[in-house]
């Protein structure tokens, strides 16, 4: 019995250990002859002066086939890529960081493969092509199809400008209203209009939507010849900075800080501009007003910058 009872111990152990050491990929093909290399990259928009932002490569077979190993310290937001060329935002943040509130979803999260790692999954690319449209990447996993049509689809600044992106003047309420409404469409759509934990894709994807609607209405605004920063409107649109603790993966949410930061910066220099450059001054109103999950890489990135 005593025997019986250690061999099924010995099991247990061994079936343990080998579940903790079960391998996750990223599998996929691309159908493109000329593609001889695919390269894994971490996208993280908050640390955009990152150099090493290459977390893998690897050669594509004769068929287009390709794979990767998904390792514990890799990011939540990762793409793929065939060049080396440093992730869009990274670009635009370091080299044009006064249009850091552009629109950005399609061009620079649905161009390539670029999805949400979750724990304990492998993904798989059914298909990879360069057309550049809804159906030039699907995945074989719901979620990251979901976020990819998303980023394909969105458009909220639809009722605020017209065909030639021109601004429609219309009054600032009705604005919000109009983005608030295509936001809560796109929440209820891909059921997010509810609390989820911190770290999850769920509540990524909900940063995205939230924050990605309030940063389209701010960029609009941001031309009204009757706006005013100090007033009970502009400050409960910033309050949304505090609501919950948004995804510090999120494109959306670095885009948001910048506007949280600049509206708290023009408070103190009772000015109405849409950008600071880094400061002394920007560092130290961070470093007292940010939120805890970014605090700390939003500062370090004002520090190089100010150094350079």
């Amino acid at each position: 019995m005593k025997q019986i009872t250690l061999l099924l111990a010995i099991i247990s152990l061994l079936s343990c250990k080998n579940n903790s050491e079960k391998t996750y990929l990223i599998t996929g093909r691309i159908d493109s002859s000329k593609s001889e290399v695919v390269y894994l990259k971490k996208y993280d928009h908050f640390n955009y002066l990152d150099r090493n932002f290459i977390l893998d490569s690897c050669l594509v077979d004769s068929l287009g086939n390709f794979s990767f190993e998904l390792k514990k310290e890799y990011p939540k937001l990762i793409t793929l890529a065939t060049q080396k060329y440093r992730p869009a935002s990274y670009q635009v943040f370091e080299d044009s960081p006064e249009i850091f509130y552009y629109s950005m979803c399609e061009q620079f999260l649905a161009e390539t493969p670029t999805f949400y790692v979750e724990k304990n999954k492998s993904y798989n690319i059914q298909h990879w092509d360069q057309e550049y449209n809804l159906k030039s990447v699907v995945f074989e996993e719901s979620n990251s199809n979901n976020l990819r049509e998303y980023y394909k689809s969105i458009d909220f600044r639809k009722d605020l400008r017209d065909e030639n992106r021109k601004r429609i003047n219309t009054n600032k309420e009705e604005a919000l209203q109009s983005i608030i409404k295509y936001r809560d469409y796109f929440l209820n759509k891909y059921s997010l209009n509810q609390t989820f934990p911190d770290n999850s894709f769920n509540q990524y994807f909900k940063t995205e939507i939230y924050l990605g609607a309030l940063n389209e209405f701010l960029q609009w605004y941001s031309s009204d010849p009757q706006k005013t920063i100090n007033d009970l409107f502009y400050q409960n649109l910033m309050a949304n900075y505090k609501k919950e603790t948004w995804h510090p993966s999120s494109l959306e949410y670095y885009k948001f800080n910048e506007h949280y930061i600049t509206y708290l910066m023009n408070l103190e220099e009772n000015s109405m501009k849409k950008y600071f450059s880094p400061s002394n001054k920007k560092i130290e109103i961070a470093q007292q007003n940010s939120n805890s999950n970014i605090k700390k890489i939003y500062i370090n990135n004002l520090s190089q910058l100010l150094n350079k």
